[in-house]
């Protein structure tokens, strides 16, 4: 199974998958690598010759640069761990669940009200990135790809931990069903998780 946590830049979505122990799915780019950025734990950095024989499971187009996700990544990884995850924008969460059976997708959307995200991209990437990253959230609707996911989570300023045990308590909420077989039936860990929200 895999996880694929989208949201918009600030919200916390990739410190939130840092803390999960659950191996992350690395994509492979046509860019260089910056100078801290090691071949196979960042990227896997490719020539455009390469990068065209790849068998995608989801790909885009950034600043000129090729990016994509490759069946063999997942597959690989997925033979060592019954669950792996992924950041990811909405068009490549698209991409994967057209071509993965449903049952073996979950995606989370990591929510944070715009002023926390704001204030967290000034502090730590300045004031012009953070201006060019929410603007590139609102033309481009990440505020909107909540109905998108199988799970909202609230990320707002001072709740990191309690975000984090949130996941975890989904995620093992899931191991437990496949454990028993659930997930083959008609009733899903969305049935279960929202059934016990309601309660």
């Amino acid at each position: 199974m895999i996880l694929l946590f989208m949201g918009p830049s600030g919200s916390g979505k990739t410190s939130l998958v840092e803390k999960l122990d659950i191996p992350v799915l690395i994509s492979s780019t046509t860019r260089k690598p910056r100078p801290w950025e090691v071949n196979g734990e960042h990227y896997y950095f490719v020539t455009e010759e390469e990068f065209d024989r790849i068998d995608k499971l989801e790909e885009a187009t950034y600043d000129g640069y090729r990016y994509c996700l490759s069946r063999q990544e997942y597959e690989d990884k997925l033979k060592e761990n019954p669950i792996v995850c992924s950041v990811m924008e909405i068009n490549g969460v698209l991409q994967i669940k057209e071509k993965l059976p449903q049952n073996e997708v979950r995606v989370f959307y990591i929510h944070a009200p715009l002023i926390d995200i704001i204030f967290r991209l000034w502090k730590e990437r300045g004031f012009k990135n953070m201006v060019r990253r929410v603007w590139h959230a609102i033309k481009t609707n990440e505020f909107k790809n909540a109905k998108m996911a199988d799970y909202i989570i609230d990320n707002s300023n001072g709740r990191f931990d309690l975000t984090l045990v949130s996941i975890k308590s989904i995620i093992k909420l899931i191991n437990y069903l496949k454990e028993k077989g659930v997930f083959d039936n008609d009733r899903t860990d969305r049935d279960y998780y929202w059934a016990d929200v309601r309660r």
